[in-house]
């Protein structure tokens, strides 16, 4: 298996996400399915990485720091001490067993970078049965499902 290595994501990775965001399949699995115009992506790429309460990570392959593998992003609220997470893997490294190393990766560099932060929430369709295993493999449980959608909570402790 790859070995995985992650870091905070920086604007050259906008284009990548770009593509990510707009692959068909990432599309068909997201809650929002319509496609992102460059205009829009673009501007709020960079406003994302100066915004304290966005945090992106970039995983990429142990040797090759520039082979992008897979975006998570944690949005923090300004009211309570959680997050809400999601990830997206690059088209090219999709079933390879990389989501779930990723996704601990980055919840583990995200909990001891914010260490204020007391739960993490994920918003999941409900017939993504892929991303709801990897979910729980990471220790994220469901606690309930509304309108086609799971929420999954990741307690610190978890």
């Amino acid at each position: 298996m790859t070995e995985l290595l992650i870091r905070l994501a920086e604007l050259g990775d906008s284009k990548f996400v770009f593509d990510w965001r707009n692959d068909p399949d990432t599309r068909a699995a997201s809650l929002t399915t319509d496609e992102v115009l460059w205009a829009q992506h673009e501007p709020w790429f960079a406003a994302a990485l100066q915004n304290p309460g966005i945090v992106m990570y970039m995983a990429t392959a142990a040797g090759a720091e520039t082979h992008r593998i897979a975006m998570c992003r944690f949005n923090i609220s300004p009211a309570e001490p959680s997050a809400e997470i999601s990830i997206n893997l690059s088209p090219d490294f999709r079933g390879q067993g990389l989501a779930a190393p990723v996704l601990k990766l980055a919840v583990d560099s995200f909990v001891k970078d914010h260490p204020n932060i007391e739960v993490i929430v994920a918003v999941i369709r409900s017939e993504n049965i892929a991303s709801r295993k990897i979910f729980g493999s990471a220790g994220f449980v469901e606690r309930g499902e509304n309108d086609g959608v799971v929420t999954a909570i990741r307690n610190r402790q978890s």
